[in-house]
């Protein structure tokens, strides 16, 4: 999953205008940037604890009320880190069991991480 995908669902959220246009411009950047072979595992430590804070923090701002930042950090943190590790491993799979490139394999994950972000998101702030 991204580390500014959840950003980018939030700060569309919660503040539209001209902080949103410049997180969702970082959202992809880091879109194509993940594509390169140059680019590290998001399972190393500093990456995966870098997407868990981001999780955390897009959470926390989609707080409806005060009182529940922390449980909505919790749960960012923790869908951050979730998704983190499953759609790597469905990358790896995609690519492995049927052949697909690295890049091709990169685009369905995004195409997934971002419909289930957004379909959370929306559910969340119903």
């Amino acid at each position: 999953s991204r580390s500014m995908l959840g950003p980018s669902i939030a700060a569309g959220r919660r503040s539209p205008g001209l902080i949103a246009t410049g997180i969702r411009i970082l959202a992809a950047g880091e879109l194509v940037a993940d594509k390169h072979p140059a680019i590290g595992d998001r399972t190393d430590p500093v990456p995966f604890a870098g997407r868990i804070i981001s999780g955390a923090i897009a959470g926390a701002s989609l707080a409806r009320r005060p009182q529940d930042r922390l449980s909505m950090a919790v749960a960012g943190a923790a869908g951050a880190a979730a998704a983190t590790l499953l759609l790597f491993h469905f990358r790896q799979q995609i690519s492995r069991r049927y052949g697909v490139s690295n890049v091709s394999a990169g685009i369905a994950e995004d195409v997934l991480a971002l419909s289930a972000s957004t379909w959370l998101s929306r559910r969340l702030s119903r």
